[in-house]
This record gives C-alpha cells, sequence and structure tokens, in this order.
C-alpha cells in the first residue's frame, strides 16, 4: 500500500445533469415575412389643414412633421428664394425642395409644432348626422318574444333530406324542438296564472285559436306512436334511443316529416312583404351546412344556420315600433342585406338592424354566443363601408371569424339564387374557386343546393320552389366606373403592382371612410386584382375587445383587413405587429387621415410607413368631388321613393364637402318626408 493510499481519494463530484427545461407555452413565432414592395417612400405622413396664404405663389393645403405643401396659382416656376408663410401663431420661413406645375414642396426652417397646427386646423368632411324619427330602447327590444320552433324544425328537415341521416343530429333536432315546447309551454302557464291572480279566472280559449298558437312536441307524438299498445308509461319519455330503435330510424324519418308538414306555417318568422321570405330561409340553412366544410366552420349545433333563419327578427322588433308601414321596404335579400338599409334603420329608430340582432340575441336571449359576433363580422365583409355602432363590442375567435366568411357567402348565395343578381353571383363564383372547384363544378354545387333545398320546400309542403341559375355575368366596368384621373390612376396602378409582383402588406390612407371602403369593395371583387378568390375576414379595429388576438385565428385565410388600424386598442398593438411580420397571406389595413398618425401611434407607423398609399381625397380637385357625389346618387337611389328625380338638384352637394354618409342619410330622409 502507497502512502497516498493511506488517505481517502476525494471523490470527484458527479457532472451536473442539464435541468429540464419546461415546456413553452407560447407558439414558436412563425417565419419572418418580407414585403419588399414599397408603395410609399416619403418621410413623413401629410395632412390636409385650412389653407394659409403663400403670397402670390399660392396656398399652403398640407403640412407635414417637417414640411409642407403650396397649391400654386400659377403654373409658372418659382425661385427657390426662402418662403414665408403667414399663420396665426407666427410668420414662418421654409425654402423649397421640389416643385412642378401644380405645387410646390417645402421645408419647414423655423421650429414649429407642426402636431398642434394641424391638430387645431385640420380641413375636414361635412358630416351632419341628423336627428332620428325616433328612438328605440332596450325594453322596446327586450319585450320581443321569438320562440325559435322554425331553425330546428328547418335543420331537422335538411338532416332528413341528407343522403346520410345522423342518428344523433336527428336525436339533437328532436331534443331543441321539445326544449323550446317546454319552454313556450311554462311561459303560457305562468301567463295564465299571472290571469288568474289578476282577474280569478283564466279565460277559456276556442279549440281553432289554440291550434293557431299552440305548437306539439315531436318528441312526445313519437313517444305516443312507439308505445303503440303498450302504454306511453313503458318508455322514458327522455329516452330518444329507446323510441328509434322501437320504431326504426326510416319511421322515425317519415314521421317527423309528417310533423313538419302539419306545422311549419305555425312557426315561420313572416314578413308579408318579403317575396319568397321561406324559399330565402330554407336556401340559406341549407347552404351554410353545404358550404361549412369546405372552409373549417363546424356547424354541428346549428347554431349558424339557426342565427341566419332569425336574422329576421331584429326587422320584426323595429317593424313592431315603427309609424310607418316597413313591409313595404323589406320586399327582398338586398332590402335585408343593404347597407343602405342601414341608414334608412338609424334615420327612423337611432340604431339599425345589426346593432338590434345583437342586442336582442346576446343580452335578452343569451343566445348564439359561439357565432353572433361572426355574423357581425361577416356582414362587414358583404358591406366594408358599414359603420359598427361605437358602443358595439366585437369579441375575435377563429370560429367567428370562420363564420363571418360562410355567412357571407350564404348571403351572395341569397342574393344571387332569389334575386338574381348577377354581380353577387360573380363574386361567389370567384370565392368558391378557392375550394378547388373550377366555374362548371362551382356552378353545380350551387345548383346541387338548389335542389336540396327545394327537396325540403316540397317536404315542408310548399308548393314554389327556387329556379336553377345559370353562370353569371358581371356588367361592372372599372373603366367606366372611376374617373381616368391621376390620383385614381395611381390607386388602381399601385393595386395592380401589389397583385403582380405578390404584394404582401398595403396600408390605405382616406378622407371619407364611408366613400373608401365603398369602392375598396369594389376592388375586392374584381379579377384584376387577384383579391376576389381569397378567403377573407375584416378586423373592425374600433370596435374589438380586449380578449388576446392569436396568431393562430387568421391561419386559415389569404387575406386580412384591419379596418381602421389608427383605432386598434394599444392593448392589440404588439399582435397586431406580430402578425405583420409574421402572416404569409395578404394584410390590408385602412386609415384615417384625420387621425395623426404619425404622431400619435408611432411603432405602427414605424412598421407600416412604406406601405401606405393615400386613397384619392374629393378635397383635393372638383373632379374627384364631382364623381364622388354621382357614385353616392347612384347607390342610394334605387331606394328611394322617386328614383326620377331631377339630377341637377344634386349639384348643392358641390357646393360644401359633404361626406358620402351625409349625402346618403339627406337623400333617404327626403324620402321618407315626402312619404
Amino acid at each position: 500500500m502507497g502512502f497516498f493510499d493511506l488517505f481517502p481519494k476525494k471523490s470527484k463530484p458527479a457532472p451536473a445533469r442539464p435541468a429540464k427545461k419546461e415546456p413553452s407555452r407560447e407558439a414558436p413565432a412563425p417565419k419572418t415575412v418580407s414585403d419588399k414592395n414599397v408603395l410609399n417612400r416619403r418621410k413623413d405622413l401629410r395632412y390636409r389643414i385650412e389653407e394659409i396664404s403663400a403670397g402670390d405663389l399660392g396656398l399652403v393645403t398640407e403640412m407635414s412633421r417637417e414640411g409642407a405643401k403650396i397649391a400654386k396659382q400659377e403654373k409658372v416656376k418659382c425661385s427657390n428664394a426662402p418662403v414665408s408663410l403667414s399663420t396665426a401663431h407666427k410668420p414662418l420661413s421654409a425654402e423649397v425642395v421640389w416643385q412642378n406645375d401644380a405645387a410646390i414642396g417645402l421645408r419647414l426652417t423655423d421650429a414649429f409644432d407642426t402636431g398642434s397646427y394641424i391638430r387645431q386646423n385640420p380641413k375636414r368632411l361635412v358630416e351632419e348626422d341628423p336627428v332620428p324619427a325616433g328612438t328605440l330602447s332596450y325594453y322596446e327590444i327586450s319585450r320581443y318574444k321569438q320562440h325559435d320552433f322554425l331553425t330546428p324544425l328547418t335543420n331537422l328537415m335538411a338532416e332528413l333530406e341528407s343522403h346520410e341521416t345522423k342518428v344523433d343530429r336527428l336525436k339533437l333536432y328532436i331534443l331543441e324542438i321539445s326544449e323550446v315546447h317546454r319552454k313556450w309551454s311554462e311561459e303560457k302557464e305562468k301567463e295564465r296564472e299571472k290571469e288568474k291572480k289578476s282577474t280569478g279566472t283564466v279565460q277559456d280559449t276556442a279549440p281553432e285559436a289554440a291550434d293557431a298558437t299552440i305548437f306539439p312536441d315531436l318528441k312526445e307524438d313519437l313517444l305516443v306512436r312507439s308505445a303503440g299498445s303498450k302504454g306511453v308509461s313503458d318508455i322514458n319519455s327522455s329516452d330518444i334511443d329507446c323510441i328509434i330503435a322501437r320504431l326504426g330510424l326510416d319511421a322515425v324519418k317519415r314521421i317527423s316529416g309528417e310533423f313538419i308538414k302539419r306545422n311549419r306555417a305555425r312557426v315561420e318568422v313572416s314578413l308579408p312583404g318579403f317575396r319568397n321570405y321561406h324559399l330565402f330561409t330554407t336556401l340559406k340553412t341549407v347552404f351554410l351546412k353545404r358550404l361549412s366544410p369546405f372552409f373549417g366552420y363546424k356547424n354541428e349545433w346549428g347554431e349558424g344556420s339557426s342565427l341566419l333563419s332569425l336574422e329576421a327578427c331584429g326587422l320584426k322588433i323595429l317593424m313592431k315600433n315603427s309609424v310607418m308601414d316597413l313591409h313595404s321596404y323589406y320586399t327582398s335579400p338586398s332590402r335585408l342585406y343593404s347597407e343602405v338599409s342601414r341608414t334608412y334603420e338609424r334615420l327612423l329608430f337611432g340604431t339599425d338592424l345589426i346593432h338590434v340582432n345583437k342586442t336582442y340575441f346576446e343580452k335578452v336571449v343569451g343566445a348564439f354566443t359561439a357565432v353572433l359576433d361572426g355574423y357581425v363580422l361577416g356582414y362587414l365583409l358583404l358591406n366594408p363601408h358599414y359603420t359598427l355602432d361605437k358602443g358595439m363590442k366585437i369579441t375575435v375567435t377563429k370560429n367567428k371569424l370562420l363564420y363571418s366568411f360562410v355567412m357571407y357567402l350564404t348571403a351572395l348565395a341569397a342574393l344571387f339564387i332569389i334575386e338574381r343578381d348577377r354581380e353577387s353571383g360573380t363574386i361567389l363564383m370567384a370565392r368558391l374557386k378557392r375550394t378547388g372547384m373550377d366555374e362548371r363544378k362551382s356552378l353545380d354545387f350551387i345548383n346541387d343546393c338548389v335542389m336540396e333545398a327545394n327537396s325540403v320546400l316540397h317536404e315542408m309542403g310548399i308548393r314554389e320552389s327556387i329556379k336553377p341559375v345559370a353562370p353569371p355575368s358581371s356588367v361592372f366596368r372599372l373603366e367606366s366606373y372611376l374617373p381616368g384621373e391621376a390620383h385614381f390612376e395611381y390607386l388602381l396602378k399601385t393595386f395592380r403592382n401589389f397583385h403582380l409582383l405578390k404584394g404582401r402588406r398595403m396600408v390605405v390612407r382616406y378622407d371619407d371612410e364611408a366613400y373608401a371602403h365603398f369602392i375598396l369593395n369594389r376592388l375586392f371583387g374584381i379579377d384584376a386584382f387577384g383579391l376576389n378568390s381569397t378567403i377573407a375576414c375584416v378586423i373592425p379595429c374600433g370596435n374589438i375587445t380586449d380578449e388576446e388576438l392569436y396568431f393562430e385565428f387568421f391561419t386559415n385565410f389569404d387575406l386580412v383587413i384591419f379596418k381602421g388600424i389608427d383605432r386598434l386598442p394599444r392593448f392589440h398593438h404588439k399582435a397586431f405587429m406580430r402578425l405583420w411580420d409574421h402572416y404569409e397571406g395578404k394584410i390590408i389595413a385602412t386609415l384615417s387621415a384625420s387621425s395623426l398618425f404619425d404622431y400619435e401611434q408611432k411603432d405602427l407607423y414605424q412598421l407600416m410607413k412604406n406601405h401606405i398609399v393615400d386613397f384619392p381625397s374629393f378635397l383635393s380637385t372638383p373632379s374627384l368631388h364631382r364623381r364622388m357625389v354621382d357614385h353616392a346618387i347612384q347607390y342610394v337611389r334605387p331606394f328611394l321613393r322617386d328614383e326620377s328625380l331631377d339630377p341637377n338638384r344634386y349639384t348643392r352637394y358641390l357646393d360644401t364637402p359633404f361626406s358620402m354618409n351625409h349625402i346618403k342619410a339627406a337623400e333617404l330622409l327626403l324620402s321618407i318626408r315626402r312619404g
């Protein structure tokens, strides 16, 4: 044994085990998406201001952080000598940095708070909100009662007509009818008790009157049939499986079909003036059911179909509280879905169908929580120029966004198939390309839906049927619709390059929100710019709640439209910036020129500044102003009581820069007053 063996050796410490990593709760960041398609090379945004005199040179019409723009009085080249500007605060010195025949660009050489000056001296549109004829309170909305027998009845019929009837869904719809019947019965019993307490007696109802209001219970009907001679007590009334097993699926389908024929007329939410209303509602149910699987929306519990079946409830509430007879107004799908109708309603009630439906279903009934906001977003896809009530809050989820797109397509289908609207048909056919269907297959799909809807109508005992459709041909021509003017030519060139160069990001900055989105909707719907075949969704930035906007919400979409990005709550800036950097589809945001975006939202401005394009402003040239007025009048004219009015009277809108919304409301108000 050696000397060193007498002492114990120090043992080497065991190598430390690597710490166990906690799994990350955040989804891995997608790859960064670059868009080299630069749309804007200006350093700062320009803002239109009330004119400042620049002496003989002309008037200063625009100002930015460090510069200004003069509209020349004459097409002469000026010298590069310093320029003096007269403001209410103090004289300003500037130097010429560029010029052309129409304008001069200046750089301010004096220290000056341009942000404050722009805030205090903006040049804005005239937007006068007319006082509505009346108001509709929450109490008046809450008094309306609609027991939804129609939706489960229609869903049941559609399931019975399916090539492969699913027993679980059949059971679901039978139970839904039973549940609505239970609630209806309880309510009637409460009314009877209340009447008994107040009067001491209950008035007997005549059998024929009772038959007109009482809706029977399909489950009880099946129960009686299945019990037969053995008596009802032989089967538990809640055991649908046992009932189906005893009767057999074919018998259940036959009895259910007979039940529908007997009771459909009692439960329909009817609109007396609406032509082919029952065809319209049935088609929507069938089309949405057939369309949903293509886009990932799961309509398993029928909520999406139910909501579309009941979207006229808001109209019933408005009609019930109107001093005017509105049945002659709501006569077609276009009257139901048009944005002009929302203006018409606000003039009469101070609110509109979309707001009434959301209030009724969300706060009064407490229904459709998974899809109701999606319905509103779908309506915005159909009418991007529609302005949501400022107090309306939308919670965004992936399911709601998916529903918004299929609801939008279903509305287009109704306009095309029921009303034979060719523009809607053209847009619908283009959108269906995204499913992989060519034009022939898309048309076959649409007409298959028509055939299925007709089968449902036949089984319901309705004689009328929906006619098949032929390929639509669009009559819209962009060249004749938009003026051949430099500002619009630049906008169209930008959209063409955005398409041809495969651009991914664009921000459209506007003076008139309604008019800009109205024209953009036209551009989104034609072939020239490649946006008409995208799967799209719209986010109304000023109306969304503080619920997180997750990246995964948008992965099913090719195009995301952020309407009014300047109104996006700061809470969502980080999520939006992540989407902007990593989302592989296209993002088009819109932005009000009246918001001081590069002053107040610097983080978003720095992110987006290379992609901002100005929408042509009718504040800049008389020709653009006249064309906007023409567009506004053409748009609203079909909704006026007298469409043959002298067009010369519309020249009064040229004297003042009224907004499109103002012109539309003023014309509708005149029409209402004429009666």
